[in-house]
């Protein structure tokens, strides 16, 4: 909650109206959106007074636990109404997301994920099943190891052959890798894979 005190000192956390009873709790403090009358922010204009990064960072968070809960991607809508913001200004923040942070990766001319590494938000030849029944896509056999690494739970990967078509499933148990045989091929140099990342 948010007080100014005598003397122009900077806002606390601690609103003391004497009144009126007005709650505060876990209102960021813009600057200038203060003064000695006491809380002057609505909540649904919050996001709207935080910095980019801060938004982004957020927003970013909130894509990923939406993959992990339900292993598909949230549109710019979902996004906007969870965040109580403009789709506009959700369209820019995964921009910014996929461009300066190379946090996300939007299908070309749209704003539409793609990845959120190491989930696939459209269908691959990697199908990851959780233990918990939870299911998702990975990118590559390495991104569907890296779910269930990520998430902390046991399951499978199921994919195929790329030379002769015979399916593959790898099996993690306990947190390891169960009776691995094999052999895996980097078609790309580690190096080379964020040239482009769709080919790779």
């Amino acid at each position: 909650m948010l007080d100014r005190s005598p003397g122009g000192r900077p806002p606390t956390r601690r609103c003391r109206l004497r009144d009126r009873d007005l709650d505060c709790t876990g209102i960021q403090e813009p600057s200038g959106l203060v003064d000695n009358r006491g809380c002057r922010i609505l909540r649904s204009m919050t996001a709207s007074h935080r910095s980019d990064q801060d938004l982004d960072l957020d927003i970013r968070l909130w894509i990923y636990r939406h993959l992990a809960e339900h292993g598909s991607a949230p549109s710019a809508l979902d996004i906007a109404e969870s965040f109580s913001i403009e789709p506009p200004e959700v369209d820019d923040s995964l921009l910014r997301l996929a461009k300066e942070h190379d946090a996300l990766v939007l299908v070309p001319g749209t704003t539409s994920i793609w990845m959120a590494e190491p989930f696939s938000a459209v269908p691959t030849w990697f199908r990851v099943h959780g233990a918990d029944d939870r299911r998702w896509w990975g990118n590559c056999i390495w991104d569907g190891l890296g779910i269930l690494g990520l998430l902390g739970v046991d399951g499978s990967v199921e994919t195929r052959c790329p030379d002769c078509g015979w399916p593959i499933r790898v099996q993690i148990q306990n947190g390891g890798l169960q009776d691995a045989t094999g052999v895996v091929h980097f078609a790309v140099r580690a190096a080379r894979w964020w040239r482009d990342i769709g080919f790779t």
